[in-house]
């Protein structure tokens, strides 16, 4: 079964080199990590989840994505207790002044609470300018 995403502005672009990376509620995916290019954790409801990625997201770019792009609804899936679920999963974009960087936001429990971030891969050394030697 897929999950429904929730986007808070679904066509609102965003591009790949300005997203550091996703931030999950904690009463939502506890320790969510990477499994290959797709995205694995639990939640405090025994709601285990695989988030994948749309093409070509992870890597670093400097392509532009739309929120509703980012990630991919038929390759994603839940289950509780093993069974096949549909819990929808709430996604924004959120600027975090610390980082000076945008993350999109995943809620999928809708309670909020502390943050875990998870890190896209950055850019390469030397992308935007040659490395001097």
């Amino acid at each position: 079964m897929a999950i429904t995403f929730f986007y808070s502005e679904p066509r609102f672009a965003i591009p790949r080199a300005y997203l550091r990376g996703f931030t999950f509620r904690d009463t939502g995916v506890l320790a969510p990590h990477w499994v290959g290019e797709a995205i694995e954790g639990i939640n405090a409801f025994s709601v285990f989840y695989h988030i994948e990625l749309g093409e070509n997201v992870y890597d670093w770019s400097s392509n532009t994505y739309t929120e509703d792009y980012v990630f991919d609804p038929t390759g994603s899936y839940a289950t509780l207790f093993g069974v096949p679920t549909d819990p929808g999963v709430l996604v924004q974009i959120g600027y975090y002044l610390n980082e000076g960087e945008q993350r999109l936001i995943c809620d999928v429990s809708g309670f909020g609470g502390p943050q875990q971030p998870l890190d896209l891969p950055s850019q390469p050394p030397g992308f935007w300018y040659p490395v001097s030697p």
